[in-house]
């Protein structure tokens, strides 16, 4: 079974909020990821549940992101 992850600027970008706030997170052991030397993976069940106990809501619909980045928006 294959578990989507993202890395910390990714999923910064999808919750709107600055990667160095989910690097704190990770910090405090508030927030699980894994590790491989500089590179910081977090799963999506792991961030989805992170993101809904700060009240954020539900951060994936079906595996997918529910929102995007305001990138992504069509003008």
């Amino acid at each position: 079974m294959n578990v989507k992850t993202y890395g910390t600027e990714e999923l910064a970008e999808l919750c709107g909020i600055h990667p160095e706030t989910l690097r704190k997170e990770i910090r405090a052991g508030r927030l699980k990821a894994v590790t491989f030397g500089r590179v910081i993976r977090i799963s999506a069940p792991e961030a989805a549940a992170w993101w809904a106990g700060r009240g954020g809501g539900q951060l994936f619909d079906g595996g997918a992101p529910a929102k995007t980045p305001d990138t992504d928006r069509e003008l």
